[in-house]
């Protein structure tokens, strides 16, 4: 299992946890595993010279296409999803876990703060 795999299925069983197996665990662990490869998408982006609203197209259809491939990969109930279940819980450790839940935090942040320190890039010159 790789470090991705095992990323998405740290953040999913944390805020299961937090917040139960309802709505609200799906939605915020969802977040929480998506905004910081979109903030990494945005950086990526900023400094490429693009027209202005070209940038912001790109960046859109760039996230959009990366949540959609990711839903795709981590569909529900198929073989290839309930083997690396089986194998998350099998070989989790809580020292890995606090690391993958210390980088989505991290990314959250980065991307609250990553319009504000790239915002020359993406504003009219």
């Amino acid at each position: 299992m790789n470090w991705y795999i095992y990323w998405y299925f740290t953040i999913r069983y944390f805020f299961w946890g937090l917040l139960g197996y309802g709505r609200a665990g799906n939605n915020i662990g969802f977040l929480f595993f998506h905004l910081p490869f979109i903030a990494l998408i945005m950086a990526l982006i900023a400094p490429i010279h693009f027209v202005h609203e070209a940038k912001y197209v790109a960046f859109l259809s760039v996230s959009i296409l990366f949540m959609l491939i990711n839903e795709i990969v981590f569909w529900d109930d198929t073989k290839r999803y309930r083997r690396w279940d089986n194998h998350y819980r099998n070989n989790n450790t809580n020292r890995k876990n606090c690391f993958f839940v210390a980088i989505s935090i991290i990314g959250i942040v980065s991307w609250l703060f990553l319009p504000l320190l790239l915002k020359d890039y993406y504003t009219n010159r």
